[in-house]
């Protein structure tokens, strides 16, 4: 009897530490998967957050319409902005600022930038169809934003309460257009002293992409306009003086629908002769652009001062001209409604624009 109650004591106390075990093994088990289960969810939420965030960089490091972005990725590649350039927003203003008879009078019949990279001693220029749509600010008698539109760039110069506003908004307007790249001056010419400035350098020589003698009209051998005397055929190579420039820069067919995107590529052909023209007479002589500045001065308004403007002088002295100087934006136009509406193609604008203001990072370790 002892030995069975001995037996039967020990094979209780062996079955009790089993259980005991192996509730152990069970909750150290049960733990061990709790722990796993926090490790693998806290990995998710780690991945999650990294994602996260590389969506967000690569998003904040793109090219963007509502913020400067000084570091860009693009194509896999990382780009910095180029701390060399120096730009100048050139402006050909279609009428007299002045004149109030029309809340369209003082669009900006021509915008061009003018890109030069200082350090490479290279020159460039972007020209902008006038028709070209994005976002402008109608702003209230006191500067301030009275709305935004999205309509023909054109058109912002003529919303500025005076010259300084119209000038400010046209900068910011082809900023913002441009990715927000930074515009450093402003010059505006009148198209009524395109003759003047035209004839200042003794002409522009170019090939005629159209023909105008349409516009030579006799009436029994009287005047009719000051186009009678033109004699402008297409494919003639001239040199254009006096009113013969006014013509070929601003002349369009109102009748024909798109007319004013074969004004830009005149544009944009006299644009590249014109500064060609110009560079050599400033190389032989860079204080020549004095005498310049007081010839045509009623006609320009510029956003810095004559110091500046000898600086700029001796900069454009030592960059080099390439052959397609003018890059004209690329894009597609509608012609449907009551005005021409041209729309950039994105990409290509984009490509542009690192192109002329931004350079490979990787350049600095090279």
């Amino acid at each position: 009897m002892k030995n069975r109650d001995r037996n039967f004591i020990e094979s209780k106390d062996k079955n009790e530490k089993n259980i005991k075990q192996g509730l152990k093994e069970n909750i150290f088990l049960k733990i061990g998967k709790i722990l796993l289960y926090l490790c693998v969810f806290g990995l998710l939420i780690f991945m999650i957050i990294q994602g996260v965030e590389k969506v967000l960089d690569d998003q904040t490091m793109q090219l963007q319409r509502d913020l400067f972005v000084d570091t860009i990725k693009y194509n896999d590649e990382t780009f910095v902005i180029n701390e060399d350039i120096y730009s100048i927003l050139l402006i050909g203003c279609d009428n007299n600022k002045n004149d109030k008879t029309s809340i369209f009078s003082g669009q900006s019949d021509t915008l061009a930038l003018l890109v030069i990279d200082s350090f490479a001693k290279e020159a460039n220029i972007i020209n902008i169809p006038r028709d070209t749509m994005t976002d402008i600010v109608v702003p209230n008698s006191d500067g301030s934003i009275f709305m935004e539109d999205y309509t023909q760039i054109a058109l912002q110069h003529a919303y500025g309460n005076d010259d300084a506003n119209s000038i400010k908004l046209t900068k910011d307007a082809v900023s913002k257009l441009l990715y927000n790249v930074p515009i450093d001056n402003v010059l505006r010419v009148s198209v009524e002293g395109i003759q003047a400035i035209n004839d200042l350098i003794g002409g522009v020589t170019l090939e005629l992409l159209d023909d105008f003698t349409s516009l030579n009209q006799y009436t029994q051998g009287v005047k009719v306009n000051d186009y009678d005397t033109i004699n402008m055929v297409k494919g003639d190579t001239i040199t254009l003086t006096g009113i013969q420039a006014k013509v070929y820069v601003l002349y369009r067919d109102i009748n024909i629908a798109g007319s004013s995107l074969g004004r830009v590529q005149r544009q944009s052909q006299y644009i590249e002769a014109y500064i060609n023209q110009a560079v050599k007479l400033i190389k032989n002589d860079p204080l020549i652009v004095l005498d310049y500045y007081d010839e045509v001065k009623e006609y320009i308004y510029m956003d810095f001062s004559i110091n500046d403007l000898i600086k700029l002088t001796q900069m454009v002295v030592d960059i080099s001209l390439s052959n397609d100087l003018v890059k004209t934006i690329e894009g597609s136009s509608n012609n449907e409604g009551e005005h021409l509406e041209f729309y950039p193609d994105e990409k290509k604008l984009r490509d542009l624009v690192i192109d002329l203001f931004y350079q490979k990072a990787t350049s600095f370790t090279e």
